[in-house]
């Protein structure tokens, strides 16, 4: 099978009956091996194929057998008495489907300083990313013309103040809060659109005692490609309050 696609394993080590011709019998593109048909039909009864990480699509699985004239009877059909092999092939097609991969979200590094009087801005705050959603082609949307973008779903939770998001256009669906002023907000959007909005927030906490405050951003990829569904990632980061 091609390498590119993961490999062969057995479950089991062959008897001492069978000799292994090529492979270690872990993860192979080839094996190869010598027995008597009883003996390799049931060794392959134990024969695993394991895909690639990331590897999705469909793969081709060869097996092809041949009888040795130096370990065969002769007789008319096999050319053995000719001392040629007789080789019969058969192919397999496997289907690899896609796993789905984890988002990522990557925020400011803390603790960052706010006043306790109004708000404060805080720039390049949290990015997040979809493997997925880069590869993804959904196609174009009829009705627009532009590109259909894969969607996630974003909570950023404050325990004590409030939030901002750097934008609440209308490429975001907010599914709790509005984006302005919240102590938690749950947005659907594109991943551009989410780093849009993550890229810049505000943060007030009037009438909180000095010390410290958090803000979480969970990003929930809501299972959006392949198998293993919704897979999530978040992140904190710890905000010092201070008077001003």
């Amino acid at each position: 099978l091609p390498r590119e696609a993961g490999g062969l394993s057995l479950d089991v080590a062959p008897p001492p009956s069978i000799e292994v011709l090529a492979g270690d019998l872990t993860r192979d593109s080839t094996q190869t091996f010598r027995g008597t048909s009883a003996q390799l039909n049931l060794l392959l009864a134990d024969l695993w194929f394991v895909a690639a990480p990331q590897y999705a699509g469909a793969v081709e699985i060869q097996a092809s057998v041949r009888d040795d004239p130096l370990h065969c009877i002769a007789n008319v059909t096999d050319g053995c008495e000719r001392g040629e092999n007789a080789t019969g092939v058969a192919t397999m097609r496997v289907f690899v489907r896609r796993h789905n991969q984890a988002p990522t979200v990557s925020l400011v590094k803390g603790p960052i300083g706010a006043s306790a009087d109004g708000w404060n801005r805080f720039e390049g705050f949290a990015s997040i990313g979809d493997p997925d959603a880069d590869d993804a082609d959904l196609g174009v949307d009829a009705s627009t013309g532009l590109r259909i973008e894969p969607r996630l779903v974003v909570t950023v939770t404050v325990q004590k103040g409030v939030v901002s998001l750097g934008a609440t256009d209308a490429r975001l669906s907010f599914i709790e809060g509005t984006g302005v002023e919240d102590r938690r907000v749950v947005v659907d959007a594109s991943v551009e659109a989410l780093n849009d909005a993550l890229g810049v927030v505000t943060y007030a906490c009037e009438n909180c005692e000095l010390g410290s405050d958090t803000i979480s951003v969970e990003v929930d990829d809501g299972g959006f490609s392949g198998l293993g569904g919704p897979l999530t990632a978040s992140g904190s980061v710890e905000v010092s309050i201070v008077r001003r």
